[in-house]
């Protein structure tokens, strides 16, 4: 039967089974939650009911909370309120996971009696790469079922897990190697339900069950001192489970959540937000155009003389390996060519690429006739801008010609998100889009510090310093080449960076770049802008909300 348009209600003797069917990946919207709310309410009042899967339809088990919803009012039922059911259900309640548990979803599980999941489930608590805490009870129940230490890496990681570790943490209680995961599910729960008594419920254990040496909090925040740098969400995450280590649930619960409503309405937090959703638009082309049906499996590179794998950059390399991808000299008609920006005339001569086998170009600021034969071929030529932080590809630009719109652009697109790296497209007459914003940066703090130099009654903070006080990596500051005696007070350096706004304003004029937003994900994947602050444009249009909420802390 059905509790409403995306839930059923399945009963198979003792078993009931609360399936929801929400497409495209299950969140927690309102419509999931009264289902589930309503759903978890009947088998409680059902004395035939000896236990109660909880499971999901489609690709993936719940696999979050609704992002749109963070800092709203939200309809009834909440998620507390659904946990609070399950908390106190004098059956043992099973989740069956499948697909991904992540945020919410885990939490949902997390309260469960028991968790079973498919051999390829990955679950995990990524909210501090949204600047939050678990909003609900994540950084309470997981020290509980897993240990603080191991608590700890996960909530600020953020990284999701396999259900093999999961086992072995103590987070999933049976993993399903082969086989549908609902009958196992119900075999699982005719087995729990049969015992005389099931697994105590997580409020209840004793806390020296998990509980140990206090100085773990002070050494984990030693030997993560980068993470935390300029975060709010590690500390904020830290101090929860402490109180999870030192308190009752329900005082546990209410510090996690005084902690997640900080949070929630901190820009910082608002950054990162920004940022999800900005990183996933950049993938999307500014023009309609069919997507390659697969992915090259290798790469040809070609040249003057035969490309030499060694010409590459080490990270750029280093991400091809990871991919998976085969490195040849010889062209096959399901293989992504790949020249240096040196060798382009070169290569071109040796193959004529298409739009169904374009040619990308790395690096094309290296060639200065790369604009004329980007709109020679501006079907069938890319240019890469690969960028690199602490040694790992990061990011690539995808130069085009101006008023490209061929599938060439999606092969390059997916040449970028086969290599795990975020990407932008632009199409600036061959221009690299990420040298003319490094240049404006450089050119902005420059000026405004040999500004200061004049001015020896002022502080005397170098812009460097006053780069680093911002949220820049020390790497970053060192490779802007600026002088140790050029000076620039923190406002005289926001003032310099508040001009990469407006620069971004004129390329966005000149169709250069499709979206504003592609900056800002330029600068926080390639450029070093801290994360925390949204990037370039995001960070100008809320300066003062930053300025505000740093004055008051």
């Amino acid at each position: 039967m059905h509790i409403n348009a995306v839930t059923s209600y399945e009963v198979d003797g003792p078993i009931a089974s609360i399936i929801i069917d929400s497409p495209p990946v299950n969140t927690l919207s309102a419509d999931v939650r009264s289902g589930l709310f309503g759903a978890f309410s009947r088998a409680a009042s059902d004395d035939a009911i000896d236990a109660v899967i909880l499971a999901c339809a489609g690709r993936t088990f719940i696999a979050g909370a609704e992002i749109t919803e963070f800092g709203q009012q939200k309809e009834a039922p909440s998620l507390e309120k659904i946990q609070d059911l399950i908390q106190k259900s004098r059956k043992p309640v099973i989740a069956a996971i499948h697909g991904t548990a992540l945020g919410g979803g885990l939490e949902l599980a997390l309260v469960c009696h028991y968790r079973v999941a498919t051999h390829d489930a990955r679950v995990g608590l990524p909210e501090v790469k949204l600047g939050l805490v678990p909003g609900a009870g994540g950084t309470q129940r997981l020290p509980r079922i897993i240990g603080i230490a191991a608590a700890l890496d996960l909530l600020v990681s953020g990284r999701s897990i396999g259900a093999e570790e999961a086992r072995s943490l103590g987070l999933v209680d049976l993993v399903v190697q082969e086989g549908p995961l609902l009958p196992a599910a119900k075999t699982f729960a005719h087995h729990i339900a049969s015992r005389p008594a099931g697994k105590s419920q997580t409020r209840d254990r004793a806390r020296e069950e998990y509980l140990f040496d206090p100085s773990v909090f002070q050494s984990f925040e030693k030997e993560n001192m980068e993470t935390f740098r300029g975060y709010l969400a590690p500390q904020a995450i830290l101090r929860c489970v402490e109180a999870a280590a030192s308190l009752p649930l329900e005082a546990g619960l209410e510090k996690e959540r005084r902690e997640f409503e900080l949070l929630v309405q901190s820009p910082h937090s608002l950054a990162l937000r920004h940022l999800f959703f900005a990183d996933r638009q950049a993938f999307k082309l500014p023009f309609q155009v069919s997507s390659p049906d697969k992915l090259a499996p290798a790469i040809t590179l070609l040249g003057a003389v035969d490309a030499i794998p060694d010409q590459l950059p080490s990270p750029f390399k280093a991400a091809i390996t990871r991919a998976g991808l085969t490195l040849t000299s010889a062209v096959t008609d399901d293989s992504y060519l790949l020249c240096m920006g040196t060798d382009v005339e070169a290569a071109l001569m040796r193959h004529k690429p298409t739009a169904q086998q374009p040619l990308f170009v790395l690096a094309p600021e290296a060639n200065e006739n790369f604009p004329v034969l980007l709109n020679e071929n501006s079907d069938a030529l890319f240019g890469l801008v690969p960028l690199e932080r602490n040694g790992a590809l990061t990011f690539i630009e995808i130069i085009a010609a101006r008023g490209t719109a061929s599938v060439g652009a999606a092969h390059a697109m997916n040449f970028a998100k086969t290599l795990g790296v975020q990407a932008i497209f632009t199409q600036a007459d061959g221009v690299s889009i990420a040298e003319n914003q490094r240049r404006a940066f450089l050119d902005a703090v420059q000026q405004h510090g040999d500004q200061q130099n004049t001015k020896p009654s002022l502080s005397q903070t170098t812009a460097s310093d006053a780069l680093l006080a911002f949220g820049f990596s020390p790497t970053f500051c060192n490779q802007t080449a600026l002088t140790a005696s050029t000076n620039a007070p923190g406002s005289d350096i926001e003032d310099a960076l508040s001009r990469l706004a407006e620069n971004g304003q004129a390329l966005a004029d000149r169709g250069d770049i499709a979206r504003l937003t592609d900056l800002d994900v330029l600068w926080t994947s390639g450029l070093g802008w801290p994360r925390y602050r949204g990037g370039p444009q995001f960070w100008h249009r809320h300066k003062s909300a930053f300025e505000k909420f740093e004055a008051g802390h």
